[in-house]
């Protein structure tokens, strides 16, 4: 088997005994304390919801799309809503005793984290970045009308009868929610190359878990049986991949998660510059080339760009006087467009070129192109209609 599987291999599996470790620890509390297990439980999710948020937030103007943005902020409202439910949970109780209000909390809290998902996947080819404040206004008035829904209108469907258990709206929504997490696993596995790889799988992983809990809270009579607490140890292993998609591996390689697109973008224009049949180069006022392509090397006879950066622009000029004008116009205009030079290659020989470039501070970055034989037909012409 090739290394680097193996290595991969190797790592996925340290991931998934870490997970497994952590969501044993939170099991063995159930032990002292059912009320203790679940609320460290929720609070450990509800800290990595608002870290994958602050994630978000913070660079979103570094995304090349909307997927992270959209994530991030429902997230947020996806934790506010957990909290609440582990404040209300029956041993808690702070808003009442029954357990139908946290069940409820914890049917609205999925369906926002569910819908989000697949609504994050069909903005993903979006060209037109969302702005921020308003994917958070947006999901600012769902929150508030779930809340009102639930508080002060009463208009929320039961989710929980003492003495009769889970009521058919509730256990409809858990497969619906789980549809939904299937939904948005499709999708990223549709999608999978434009997310960076570790990133994508411990995404699909933690989608997949989520809908293995999703189906045990429909099993459950009481809100401290066993189906529960499995269900609830799923959701914690589902956060523990999200922790490692987006924050772990976000933070440490966001070139790879949170600027993917960007640095696509960056490679695919590197590459159309270094494979350009038009000489492109970028250099300092003071004559040190500090990029040159592939054709502007060959257009100056060098084996390759990196001999012709070596030398300083100046002794390419058959002129000295042609480079201080070319940069009086440059620093004049701040561009400067179809401005013709005679330059000497690398063997001496004379070329004609026409020369278009800008200035950003002290760096200039522009492109040759080789008019030699368009200016050899010209005397030829000239000469003919002369005779």
């Amino acid at each position: 088997m090739d290394k680097p599987v193996e290595i991969r291999k190797r790592n996925l599996f340290l991931v998934l005994a870490q997970g497994m470790a952590i969501t044993f620890l939170l099991f063995s509390t159930s032990y002292f304390s059912y009320d203790l297990f679940h609320s460290l439980l929720e609070l450990s999710t509800i800290i990595i919801a608002f870290g994958i948020f602050i994630v978000a937030w913070n660079f979103q103007k570094f995304q090349g799309n909307n997927f992270i943005l959209l994530l991030g902020v429902a997230y947020f409202f996806v934790a506010a809503l957990d909290l609440i439910h582990t404040l209300s949970y029956t041993g808690i109780a702070l808003f009442n005793n029954t357990s139908d209000l946290p069940t409820q909390l914890w049917i609205a809290a999925r369906y926002l984290e569910s819908l989000s998902f697949v609504i994050a996947f069909l903005f993903l080819d979006q060209k037109r970045k969302l702005r921020g404040d308003s994917v958070f206004l947006t999901y600012l008035t769902i929150f508030l009308l779930l809340i009102l829904s639930i508080f002060d209108w009463k208009i929320f469907p039961a989710a929980f009868i003492e003495g009769a258990g889970l009521t058919h709206f509730k256990i409809t929504s858990e497969y619906v929610i789980a549809f939904l997490f299937a939904t948005a696993l499709v999708l990223l596995y549709v999608n999978r190359r434009r997310f960076d790889r570790r990133f994508a799988l411990f995404l699909m992983l933690s989608l997949a878990v989520k809908i293995g809990s999703e189906m045990l809270f429909t099993e459950y009579a009481s809100v401290f049986d066993f189906a529960n607490l499995v269900g609830h140890l799923l959701k914690f292993f589902s956060f523990f991949l999200l922790y490692k998609a987006v924050l772990e591996i976000g933070l440490t390689e966001p070139y790879n998660v949170l600027f993917r697109d960007l640095k696509q973008s960056e490679e695919n224009y590197r590459n159309l510059v270094d494979n350009s049949l038009v000489g492109v180069y970028r250099a300092d006022l003071n004559g040190n080339y500090l990029y040159a392509n592939e054709a502007m090397a060959k257009m100056f006879e060098f084996d390759n760009p990196e001999k012709m950066i070596r030398e300083r622009a100046q002794v390419r000029y058959e002129n000295p006087a042609d480079r201080e004008n070319f940069l009086n116009a440059l620093r004049r205009d701040g561009r400067i467009a179809h401005y013709e030079l005679t330059g000497i290659t690398r063997t001496g020989r004379k070329i004609n070129v026409l020369s278009s470039a800008i200035l950003s501070e002290s760096e200039m970055s522009g492109m040759l192109l080789d008019i030699s034989r368009r200016k050899r037909a010209e005397k030829k012409i000239k000469k003919a209609a002369e005779v």
